[in-house]
Protein backbone atom coordinates (compact mmCIF):
# COMPACT_ATOMS: atom_id res chain seq x y z
CA UNK A 1 0.00 0.00 0.00
CA UNK A 2 0.76 3.60 0.33
CA UNK A 3 2.12 3.36 3.80
CA UNK A 4 4.95 0.72 2.57
CA UNK A 5 6.15 2.64 -0.38
CA UNK A 6 6.07 5.58 2.23
CA UNK A 7 8.30 3.50 4.71
CA UNK A 8 10.50 2.11 1.64
CA UNK A 9 11.06 5.43 0.70
CA UNK A 10 12.16 6.76 3.67
CA UNK A 11 14.28 3.76 4.51
CA UNK A 12 16.05 4.61 1.41
CA UNK A 13 16.15 8.27 1.68
CA UNK A 14 17.80 7.46 5.40
CA UNK A 15 20.49 4.34 3.86
CA UNK A 16 21.53 7.24 0.96
CA UNK A 17 22.49 9.82 3.66
CA UNK A 18 24.32 7.19 5.83
CA UNK A 19 26.10 5.80 2.77
CA UNK A 20 27.28 9.05 1.44
CA UNK A 21 26.52 11.03 -1.73
CA UNK A 22 29.55 8.89 -3.76
CA UNK A 23 27.14 5.71 -4.14
CA UNK A 24 24.03 7.48 -4.36
CA UNK A 25 24.46 6.87 -8.50
CA UNK A 26 25.14 2.96 -7.48
CA UNK A 27 22.71 2.16 -5.59
CA UNK A 28 19.62 3.34 -8.50
CA UNK A 29 22.14 1.37 -11.08
CA UNK A 30 21.85 -1.76 -8.57
CA UNK A 31 17.85 -1.41 -7.87
CA UNK A 32 17.97 -0.05 -4.75
CA UNK A 33 15.55 2.24 -5.04
CA UNK A 34 11.87 0.99 -4.20
CA UNK A 35 9.66 0.90 -7.37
Amino acid sequence: GNLSQALSAAVWVYRQRIEGRGKREKSVENGLVPH
